[in-house]
């Protein structure tokens, strides 16, 4: 037994260590947990207070605009839904010059309710500004689909 312990001694001795400490995988790990934990907050934060302020007949106008008025970019989805409600789904680069703070690029959702009001959601990459909270993520936090599910649940619509 005691030549097997010796023998993986040895190995152990040649192999070397390892280039990253673990401490510095875990503290890698626990930036991108925070970072994931910030963005779906903050998109939480948002769905909840967009749902708290649907008031009905008051919309931007069809939902293929943008905040801007703008017709809405080509990778615009439009979807009729059951009972006359209408989804709508774009990307938006934010790209509205020069305007403080600066936005970065965000996913946006228009869910319009067969009574006329307008069920509103971004998903934000942040802003930069003096006080941002960090730089901005490399992609929205949710994807397409989960911002679909998101808009659609029963939790962010008006109560009847």
């Amino acid at each position: 037994m005691s030549d097997v312990r010796e023998l993986l001694g040895r190995a152990a001795e040649d192999a070397g260590r390892p280039v990253i400490s673990t401490e510095a995988v875990y503290a890698k790990a626990a930036r991108v947990r925070w970072r994931r934990r910030a963005g779906i907050s903050a998109a939480a934060v948002c769905a909840v207070a967009a749902g708290a302020f649907v008031v009905p007949g008051l919309s931007s106008g069809p939902a293929t605009q943008d905040s801007s008025g703008e017709p809405a970019p080509a990778d615009c989805v439009r979807e009729e839904l059951p009972g006359g409600r209408v989804l709508t789904i774009w990307s938006d680069a934010m790209n509205y010059g020069g305007v403080t703070p600066e936005w970065g690029p965000e996913l946006v959702g228009r869910l319009m309710l067969e009574d006329g009001s307008m069920l509103g959601i971004r998903d934000s990459t942040g802003f930069e500004a003096d006080t941002a909270q960090g730089p901005l993520l490399k992609t929205p936090p949710l994807t397409r689909a989960q911002l679909r599910t998101l808009i659609l649940s029963p939790e962010l619509l008006p109560k009847k």
